[in-house]
């Protein structure tokens, strides 16, 4: 079976503002916040494999959904974050009824925080108070998004607060060491 990979350019970007007026908000192209992922999740081409250049970031709030991701296999279900680089193919391969989610898919541009995503997926089991913490950050993201003061740097500050939570959490639940930091010639490097 030859199957073909859809890539998400940025003039199909503008199509998924058709989301807007149902859960999804987008700035500049760069950000795109939902909420309650309900009328994308009915939407979505289940089977179909799909690279998007945007990192993105999924709490799940109620049920599950299973993903295979560069031909990995992902289970995520209440409680649990997943965080998925960019450019990786992604097919959803299903959901229960009761699946919903807030999700987050992003992509930094011109910005060095871009290294803070990394390469690999990471999925993580939330405890009670993790997992309020992330819905604060979700619903802080929400409240920028309706501010007429605030801007795409408010927005960019939070994103890289939770980027730090998540690999933060990522070293401490599966017995990684922090990598050290070290001069800005060794930052390139890296």
């Amino acid at each position: 079976m030859d199957q073909r990979i859809i890539e998400i350019d940025d003039s199909k970007k503008d199509e998924i503002r058709v989301f807007d007026n149902t859960g999804a908000n987008i700035i500049e192209k760069d950000f795109c916040l939902v909420m309650d992922n309900s009328p994308i999740v009915k939407h979505a081409d289940i089977g179909v494999p799909v690279r998007s250049p945007e990192h993105r970031i999924m709490l799940v709030k109620k049920g599950s959904v299973d993903y295979t991701l560069n031909y990995m296999d992902f289970h995520v279900s209440e409680g649990e974050v997943l965080m998925i680089p960019a450019n990786y193919i992604i097919i959803m391969n299903g959901h229960s009824g009761d699946f919903n989610a807030r999700v987050l898919s992003f992509r930094f541009t011109g910005m060095g925080e871009s290294n803070l995503v990394g390469y690999e997926v990471i999925k993580l089991r939330l405890g009670y108070n993790e997992e309020q913490v992330f819905e604060n950050f979700f619903q802080m993201m929400n409240q920028v998004l309706s501010s007429p003061t605030a801007g795409k740097r408010d927005f960019e500050h939070l994103v890289i607060s939770m980027l730090f939570r998540i690999q933060g959490l990522n070293f401490a639940q599966n017995g990684l060491q922090a990598p050290a930091m070290g001069d800005r010639k060794q930052a390139i490097v890296s």
